[in-house]
C-alpha cells in the first residue's frame, strides 16, 4: 500500500466560539515527467477521493482513501482506437461515465462507458451522439454538462453555417446512459455572430444556453450584450430573453449560476461608463425559464468601497479595474454572493548580451519576462431585488513569473455555515498557508494553517475540488512532484 502522511491540527476557533476540528492529509508524491500531461480531481464516493490522470501512454482513474492513501488505480480503455478522452463524471449514485471521441468512415463519434463505483466497467461502450460532416456541415466540439445532483447528462455541440452560428444539437441522458429526450436549438439573425459563453442544466431537465457578443459593446438597440435561452423540463420549446439593452455603460463578463429553488438563472457582471475602462457598479440579471422577462438593476459602487479598494477617496469610480469574477453562491431566498478576484499579466523587457562564437562577437538580445499578479477579492452580496447589500474585501498579493499563476489565486469550501478562502500567502515554497472564515453574519477571521515547506506541499488553489459537505482537496507540485491535499473541518 502507498505510504502516506496524516497531520492533526491543532481545534481552531471559528467565527463567534464555534470550534471545529481540521485534519490535513497528504498522498505520496509523484514524480512529474514531461509524459505527464493533465490531472483533474473528480470528487468523492463510497470508495474515496477519485482523481484523473492523463498521461501520453495511457489515462487513469486512481481512488484515494481518507487518509489520501491510493487504494485502486484502473487504466481507461477505449473500444476504438484512436481515440480521445473527452470528460470523465461522477454522478449521484457514485458511478462514473468516461466520455471519449472516435472517428470511423470521416463519422465522429462520441462514446460512453459506464463504470461502477469500484471502477468495473459496467455493460458495453455506448454511442451518445454521432456527426457526419459531408451530411451535417461544419461543426464544434462535443460538450458536456452535468446537473448539479448528478443524475444527469447534456450532450451538445455547435453546428456552423458560412462562418456563423447555425444551431445547437443537444441530448438528455439519465445516469445510466438512457436517453431522456433529444432537440436542436437553431439560431435565429442576431444571435448567428455570438459566442457560446455557457450552458447550464437543472436538476429537473430544464437547460439554459448564454450566448454573449464581443466584451466591446456594439451601440445599436438591436444587439444586447447578452442572450439567454430557455427549454424548460415539462415544455420542449426554447424561449429566448435579451440581456442590457442599456447603452450608457460597458459590460464587463456576465456570470452565471442555477438558482435550483425559484428555477431561474442568476448572474451578475461588472459595468463601466461608456468609453471607460474601470468598474463603476455591478449589474443583476435574474431570469427565469418560465419566461419572464429578465430582472436587471445596476448598482453604482459606493465612495466607501471605491476607497477600500483603491486607497483614496475619489469622485471618479471608475478607478476601481475590472475584476474577474470567480464564484456566484447562491442563497435560499435567491439572493447571492458574487466573489471575483483581481488579476493582471505584464510583461518586461530585458536585454541580455552573449558572445556568439558563430557571430564572432557580443550580441545583444531582449527578453520578455510574463508576470503574473494575483490580489485582493472583492465580495458583494446581492439581494433577491438585484439591490447590493454588503460588501467587503480580503487582502492579498501573489506575485509570481513564467509560471501562468499556477500556484496563485484561491479554493473555496462551502460548508453552509461558513466559507473557507485557502491560499498560499506568497509564491514561494517557503510560504504560508491561509485561510479566511466567512460565517454567516459575513464575519471574516484570518488564519495561518501551516507552512508550505515544512509539510513538503505547494498548493495549486484553481485546481482545487469541494468533495464532501466538509472536504477539500487541494493539488499539490512540490519540486516537481505531484501530490493531493485533503483539508477536512
Amino acid at each position: 500500500m502507498a505510504r502516506y502522511r496524516f497531520y492533526l491540527f491543532l481545534i481552531l476557533l471559528l467565527g463567534a466560539g464555534l470550534a471545529q476540528a481540521q485534519t490535513l492529509s497528504v498522498s505520496e508524491a509523484e514524480k512529474i515527467s514531461s509524459a505527464f500531461l493533465n490531472y483533474r480531481i473528480l470528487g468523492k464516493n463510497n470508495t474515496g477521493v477519485l482523481v484523473y490522470k492523463h498521461r501520453k501512454d495511457r489515462e487513469l482513474i486512481e481512488t484515494y482513501d481518507d487518509n489520501m492513501a491510493l487504494v485502486r488505480r484502473k487504466t481507461l480503455d477505449m473500444q476504438h482506437q484512436p481515440a480521445e478522452s473527452v470528460n470523465v463524471l461522477l454522478m449521484a449514485d457514485g458511478s462514473l461515465i468516461h466520455f471519449y471521441v472516435y472517428k470511423s468512415n470521416k463519422v465522429h463519434y462520441l462514446e460512453a462507458q459506464l463504470m461502477d463505483e469500484r471502477l468495473v466497467d459496467v455493460g458495453e461502450p455506448v454511442v451518445l451522439d454521432s456527426v457526419n460532416p459531408r451530411e451535417d456541415g461544419n461543426w464544434d466540439e462535443f460538450m458536456l454538462r452535468n446537473s448539479e445532483d448528478r443524475s444527469k447528462v447534456m450532450v451538445f455541440r455547435q453546428s456552423f453555417r458560412l462562418g456563423q452560428v447555425s444551431g445547437i444539437q443537444l441530448r438528455l441522458f439519465d445516469a445510466a446512459l438512457r436517453p431522456l429526450w433529444a432537440d436542436e436549438l437553431l439560431m435565429d439573425g442576431k444571435d448567428k455572430d455570438m459566442t457560446l459563453q455557457d450552458a447550464f442544466l437543472s436538476n429537473r431537465g430544464d437547460v439554459a444556453f448564454v450566448q454573449v457578443r464581443d466584451k466591446v459593446r456594439l451601440r445599436a438597440e438591436t444587439y444586447p450584450h447578452a442572450t439567454l435561452h430557455f427549454r424548460p423540463a415539462d415544455f420542449g420549446l426554447f424561449r429566448r430573453q435579451e440581456v442590457s439593452g442599456n447603452l450608457d455603460v460597458r459590460i464587463g463578463e456576465l456570470a452565471f449560476a442555477w438558482d435550483v429553488r425559484n428555477n431561474r438563472l442568476v448572474g451578475a457582471g461588472f459595468y463601466s461608463e461608456a468609453g471607460r475602462a474601470y468598474a463603476a457598479g455591478v449589474l443583476y440579471v435574474a431570469t427565469a425559464a418560465s419566461g419572464e422577462a429578465p430582472t436587471e438593476a445596476f448598482n453604482a459602487f459606493s465612495p466607501e468601497l471605491v476607497k477600500n479598494l483603491t486607497g483614496r477617496s475619489s469622485k471618479k469610480r471608475e478607478e476601481i479595474p475590472l475584476y474577474d469574477i470567480q464564484e456566484i453562491i447562491v442563497r435560499s431566498d435567491g439572493g447571492f454572493m458574487l466573489i471575483s478576484e483581481y488579476i493582471s499579466e505584464t510583461s518586461e523587457a530585458y536585454e541580455f548580451t552573449d558572445y556568439d562564437p558563430y557571430y564572432g562577437g557580443y550580441r545583444t538580445s531582449t527578453r520578455y519576462i510574463n508576470y503574473h499578479e494575483y490580489e485582493d477579492i472583492l465580495l458583494l452580496m446581492m439581494e433577491p431585488d438585484g439591490t447590493l447589500s454588503w460588501e467587503d474585501v480580503i487582502r492579498k498579493k501573489q506575485v509570481s513569473r513564467e509560471d501562468h499563476g499556477r500556484n496563485s489565486s484561491f479554493a473555496l469550501l462551502n460548508t453552509r455555515n461558513n466559507l473557507f478562502f485557502i491560499f498560499n500567502e506568497d509564491i514561494s515554497y517557503n510560504t504560508n498557508v491561509l485561510q479566511y472564515v466567512m460565517d454567516t453574519k459575513g464575519s471574516l477571521n484570518r488564519t495561518s494553517m501551516f507552512n508550505a515547506n515544512t509539510n513538503e506541499v505547494m498548493l495549486v488553489p484553481r485546481k482545487a475540488r469541494q468533495v464532501s459537505g466538509n472536504e477539500i482537496v487541494i493539488p499539490s507540485i512540490y519540486k516537481n512532484s505531484l501530490a493531493f491535499v485533503k483539508l477536512t473541518y
